[in-house]
């Protein structure tokens, strides 16, 4: 049997790299293709989507609850 060349080494590594690249690449287009809708989101909702609930006007929040932690209370901040 002959042994091969280090350049004939370097060839076959570098070929293998590639396919692997290759092979990897496939993949994650797959896995994003199954994961990531192909259409936009903004589009319209078709009949039978569910609606997104209706956007807030500025006056209808509560007002926040003061922040309180372990050591301190949001109540004497206020003050």
């Amino acid at each position: 049997m002959t042994e091969l060349t280090d350049e004939a080494k370097a060839e076959i590594a570098e070929a293998v790299r590639i396919v692997a690249s290759d092979k990897n690449a496939a993949e994650l287009r797959s896995l994003r293709k199954h994961l990531i809708p192909e259409t936009p989101e903004n589009d319209p909702p078709k009949d039978g989507d569910p609606n997104p609930p209706p956007k807030k006007e500025d006056g209808d929040e509560p007002p926040a609850p003061p922040k309180s932690g372990l050591w301190w209370s949001g109540e004497r901040l206020a003050e």
